[in-house]
């Protein structure tokens, strides 16, 4: 009885470094996978040009703040002033300042004294997530 007990003990280190082998490559996959935020691929792509800058020469320069001859520190007219003051991290909008600023959740709140419209906010967050192209 005592063989057969100590036979019915034994452990199959082959199977056992299979599984485990198994399990650690499973979980490497599963978890270095990292995708980009992603549109909706039916949304209309956000131009820079038509859509983003209308919005800010509305918004933010025509009220003497960030515009060429406004407020020189944070000036906000051409793609490279947003893209460097704004401190756009394409493709992460919660990440930018300039979206963060928008909705009141940056180191302050831009414009300082009343709200953008929503569609507004809308069309910034949806360039920034399409990338922040200069289009």
């Amino acid at each position: 009885m005592k063989a057969s007990f100590n036979q019915s003990l034994r452990i199959d280190h082959t199977a056992v470094r299979y599984n485990a082998t198994a399990v650690i490559l499973a979980s490497l996959f599963l978890f270095s996978c990292v995708h980009d935020p992603v549109s909706d691929p039916n949304q209309t792509e956000i131009s820079f040009k038509n859509d983003v800058q209308l919005v800010l020469s509305s918004s933010c320069q025509n009220t003497g703040c960030h515009g060429a001859s406004g407020y020189s520190e944070f000036p906000l007219v051409t793609y490279n002033d947003v893209i460097n003051y704004g401190e756009v991290k394409a493709g992460k909008p919660d990440k930018s300042k300039i979206y963060k600023s928008i909705l009141g959740n940056g180191e302050e709140k831009m414009p300082p004294t009343w709200n953008l419209p929503n569609d507004q906010i809308q069309i910034v967050y949806n360039w920034i997530l399409q990338g922040a192209r200069d289009n």
